[in-house]
């Protein structure tokens, strides 16, 4: 695998078709990827987003047709001409999944190949829940006992099975082990930031479409769900509930009067909240614990 795939980042441009850079593709190919991109348009507005504003390159990959460090995909055409229009839309948007999800970030110091075929399962698990997605290839693993469980815990449970990092083959798909998820190197948290916007693009774009799967959503949410500390959470709750206030016509906002306008003032609730501090002062808190306790 070149260090040049390894490191490739450029900033992302949501305007920017994603085929802008698929100059050493094949015109006829790319007709293929253009007439799908048309099709998740209609059918998932989403995926739209993701593939119009995506990197792609074209690329000798190692091990798949579609790889992706959650930056950019590289394709191989050579690759990609034992699968079917069917496969090839199912394959596209099994790797946009990967971007959307993160899992190439998230994989972090896990094993590269029992995270792959995680990752996997959890996309194939959920692309069954909709229409239109094409026809899933012969070597994209299905677990139905993995249905609504994170990468993360099915990673658990496939390391636990084989430490060896082989990725546990099952009998339900008895193929080789699947390969698409390059590990990152580089300026990540640039990547981050672009990913996360495109990410909130793309999930506007999904609740307007108004048929997306449950599944999916909740997935989603865990993904993009702002991580706020406990501190943050208090001040708010402690400010609102100390200046909490309603508005109130019966006291017009006296700023506005001389314009002829009555817009309604506000009138300050005067309850306040009773509160009581307990300090843990035993020897299981350190010093520099317990003085974040007094703030």
């Amino acid at each position: 695998m070149s260090s040049s795939k390894m490191n490739l980042w450029q900033p992302m441009h949501v305007s920017t078709p994603g085929w802008s850079s698929m100059a050493n593709l094949s015109s006829e190919f790319e007709k293929r990827l253009e007439k799908i991109r048309v099709q998740f348009l209609f059918d998932h507005p989403f995926l739209s987003v993701l593939a119009l504003s995506l990197p792609m390159v074209a690329h000798e990959n190692i091990h798949e047709a579609f790889e992706t460090n959650g930056m950019a995909i590289f394709v191989d055409e050579a690759k990609t001409a034992t699968l079917d229009d069917g496969r090839l839309k199912y394959t596209y948007a099994h790797t946009l999944l990967h971007i959307l999800l993160k899992h190439p970030f998230r994989m972090k110091e896990r094993d590269q190949k029992v995270w792959n075929r995680s990752s996997d399962i959890v996309i194939n698990l959920l692309l069954e829940d909709f229409e239109r997605v094409g026809e899933r290839p012969e070597d994209e693993v299905l677990l139905e006992k993995f249905r609504d469980c994170s990468v993360e815990e099915v990673y658990h449970a496939l390391y636990q099975e084989n430490p060896e990092g082989e990725g546990t083959p099952d009998e339900e798909n008895p193929t080789e082990q699947k390969l698409d998820l390059i590990e990152n190197e580089g300026d990540t948290e640039a990547a981050m930031e672009e990913i996360d916007a495109l990410i909130v693009q793309a999930m506007g774009a999904a609740q307007k479409q108004g048929n997306i799967p449950a599944s999916f959503l909740e997935v989603i949410s865990e993904v993009i769900r702002p991580k706020v500390d406990l501190a943050t959470l208090l001040h708010a709750y402690m400010s609102e509930s100390f200046f909490d206030k309603e508005s109130d016509f019966s006291r017009p906002n006296r700023r506005f009067v001389h314009q002829g306008l009555y817009l309604p003032g506000y009138r300050y609730e005067q309850s306040r909240i009773l509160l009581y501090i307990a300090l843990d002062r035993s020897m299981s808190i350190d010093q520099k614990t317990f003085s974040k306790f007094l703030g």
